[in-house]
């Protein structure tokens, strides 16, 4: 919540729409709107990284190559972090969804995330032809399912409700989408008060074992 802030004659700083403070806000500029941001996509297509992109740069230092409609993330962790280099971008909004296509398989673990910190987070990605979906709390990791996929070139999505409920997604047309199974009534244990989870790529393995994606949507 952004809120305009005024000092008073007694040199105190006070909300500029009264003693408390309001939900919504006139935009301070004439004649503008605001611009709601219903999604986000990136095709991989420039050679420059968008600027919506961001990661836990404590954690990791990343490496990315796009172009050509494809992006190549690797990278180097730092301070004994375990989990992987995060791509994410901020949502806007408490119900979407989010999906990429990985287009290689190795011995690195790519695909998306829902992201908390180095030490919370749920990863649906691809391994050496099969699909694994694994969350890590506190630290500490579960592989919820593990299957083999009659595709290597998979779709995977996340559809996040209220913020933090997450179902899992794989599909090898982008059409006829496969909810996995994970023996719980939504997944939502990343619902936390101090950060908020973000959607977003990941790659966890050697800097010589890059993840390759075609895609990446928000809706």
């Amino acid at each position: 919540m952004l809120l305009e802030l005024t000092i008073d004659k007694d040199q105190w700083l006070r909300f500029k729409s009264g003693d408390i403070a309001q939900l919504q806000q006139p935009v301070p500029f004439p004649g503008t709107k605001q611009k709601i941001i219903n999604e986000f996509r990136d095709n991989f297509k420039s050679k420059k990284l968008k600027n919506d992109w961001c990661w836990n740069y404590l954690y990791s230092d990343i490496d990315t190559k796009t172009g050509n409609g494809y992006l190549l993330l690797s990278g180097t962790q730092k301070n004994n972090s375990q989990n992987g280099t995060a791509l994410c971008v901020r949502s806007v909004k408490p119900n979407y969804s989010f999906e990429t296509q990985v287009t290689n398989s190795n011995k690195s673990l790519k695909g998306l995330t829902f992201y908390g910190d180095d030490k919370n987070l749920v990863i649906l990605g691809y391994q050496n032809n099969e699909l694994i979906l694994k969350e890590v709390k506190d630290g500490k990791e579960n592989i919820i399912r593990k299957m083999n996929l009659p595709t290597n070139k998979p779709y995977l999505k996340i559809k996040i409700t209220e913020g933090c409920n997450c179902s899992f997604f794989w599909s090898k047309n982008q059409k006829d989408w496969h909810i996995i199974n994970t023996d719980k009534n939504g997944y939502n244990q990343l619902d936390r008060w101090d950060r908020v989870a973000r959607p977003g790529l990941i790659h966890c393995g050697e800097s010589d074992q890059p993840a390759e994606f075609s895609y990446f949507i928000i809706q």
